[in-house]
């Protein structure tokens, strides 16, 4: 349970209180931007990838946070899903095989 101050994630964040969740990050495939650990704030109301960001997606295989991009002008629609770890390769898949969570809007991490 994460107690957020309501004026703060209203006010300052802009952010819609009951589309929000905190979940843990596992893995490093995100590294240095979230590492193993770091609890992120998923905003469930922003699936929409067309502006790009760090999205909390199903990939038809797994629960993963990635960089996710459309590819332009892509018929069937592609999105790029990228890791910030080099040791992690971006794949392409078909838009309609990914179930986007919502967007990555806020990290705490343990110092």
């Amino acid at each position: 349970m994460w107690n957020f101050s309501r004026r703060y994630l209203v006010d300052q964040l802009r952010l819609n209180v009951d589309t929000l969740a905190v979940v843990e990050v596992v893995g490093d495939s995100m590294m240095p931007t979230l590492a193993s650990g770091d609890r992120v704030l998923i905003d469930h109301s922003d699936r929409n990838p067309a502006r790009g960001g760090i999205f909390a997606i199903w990939d038809s295989d797994a629960t993963v946070v990635k960089r996710v991009e459309r590819v332009p002008a892509s018929d069937p629609a592609m999105l790029v899903l990228i890791s910030d770890n080099k040791n992690h390769n971006a794949y392409q898949v078909a838009a309609e095989l990914v179930n986007i969570i919502g967007r990555v809007v806020w990290f705490a991490r343990r110092l």
